[in-house]
């Protein structure tokens, strides 16, 4: 009797302890990185280690790179619209993967996943790209892994200031920078959209309501093709995961050529589309959305100057990065980035 009673209060104090470091036993966790045992190593490139992206979803077709994905949930992955031109063609015809950390889906640690329907959003504009995003659900609830976890959704209702960094992910083109056989990553911040809105228009582009931009004027780091679709996450406090999480911001979506001069990347705004994805997949609302912790440091992915709960750039909620200098990651040219 006295052994069953200490096994049992082992047991509770082992709960205990995985909830404190960001883990819930048998429980479903956002935004956590499990493979992760130290902060992401990229001093000197921009080759993510195993493991530290698990939301991560490869795309391929004919076993090529077309796009990427974001897992949200055991049974739904999101990505951009303009990756599945004919999103029921797109269930026969491509390939879908999570866990994977190579481009072709090689590794031990990665799944094919059978999609079982396409929601793409109603107001989807193939010309402008606004409302560039679809919702894909699984045949099958998938079974997480080390490598392979959701992402948290963002608050509702809140944005993110000019200047606050986030990563990027993708095995698109890295012109020349580094490999794209294995994931990339590359940390770019919100840039204001007056100015980029303005740079944009040089190229007779408009940047749609439902996006924003994230780079650097001189350019030099950016997505390129072959990463739409894939994820834009910040790390910030999360009540769901108890510590803090990595939550999407966006998506990738377009651009003018790749890491060029006052032409960042442009992605889809998760917070704007936020409203339709839970309309669409109700049982979504019970797991999110993610709770900051402090309403001055949660973000939705959009700069709004009208607002004033949005997040500065802050130390304590980017990313860790123990780079002096940064090298870009591949997005697309208009590059819609596939």
């Amino acid at each position: 009797m006295y052994i069953g009673v200490w096994i049992v209060a082992i047991c509770v104090m082992r709960q205990r302890i995985f909830r404190v470091l960001g883990y819930e036993v048998n429980s479903r966790m956002c935004g956590n990185r499990p493979a992760e045992f130290a902060y992401p190593r990229i001093v000197g490139g921009t080759v993510s280690s195993k493991g530290d992206w698990p939301w991560q979803v490869l795309i391929l077709q004919d076993g090529q790179l077309l796009c990427g994905g974001v897992l949200v949930e055991e049974q739904y992955i999101v990505t951009a619209a303009h990756c599945l031109s004919d999103p029921q063609e797109a269930i026969q015809l491509f390939t879908f993967h999570l866990g994977a950390h190579k481009s072709d889906a090689s590794d031990s640690s990665a799944v094919q996943v059978k999609i079982q329907s396409v929601e793409c959003h109603p107001d989807y504009d193939d010309h402008s790209l606004a409302f560039d995003v679809c919702l894909l659900k699984l045949r099958d609830p998938i079974t997480f892994t080390n490598y392979i976890q959701p992402v948290c959704f963002p608050e509702t209702g809140t944005s993110v200031g000019v200047g606050q960094t986030l990563t990027v992910t993708g095995w698109g083109e890295t012109l020349g920078t580094g490999p794209n056989d294995f994931l990339n990553e590359a940390r770019v911040p919100v840039v204001d959209i007056t100015l980029c809105k303005r740079w944009y228009r040089e190229e007779r582009i408009s940047i749609p309501a439902s996006h924003f931009c994230a780079g650097y004027r001189e350019g030099g780091i950016d997505s390129c093709y072959g990463d739409s679709g894939g994820p834009l996450v910040m790390k910030e406090s999360s009540e769901q995961s108890h510590s803090s999480a990595c939550v999407l911001r966006g998506i990738t979506s377009f651009g003018m050529e790749c890491a060029e001069e006052e032409r960042p990347g442009v992605y889809m705004s998760i917070s704007y589309v936020l409203p339709w994805i839970y309309e669409t997949a109700p049982e979504l609302v019970a797991i999110n959305p993610t709770s900051s912790t402090n309403e001055e440091h949660s973000a939705s992915g959009i700069y709004d100057p009208t607002r004033t709960n949005q997040v500065t750039t802050s130390a304590a909620n980017a990313l860790p990065n123990s780079l002096s200098s940064l090298i870009a990651c591949g997005f697309w040219c208009l590059r819609v980035k596939s």
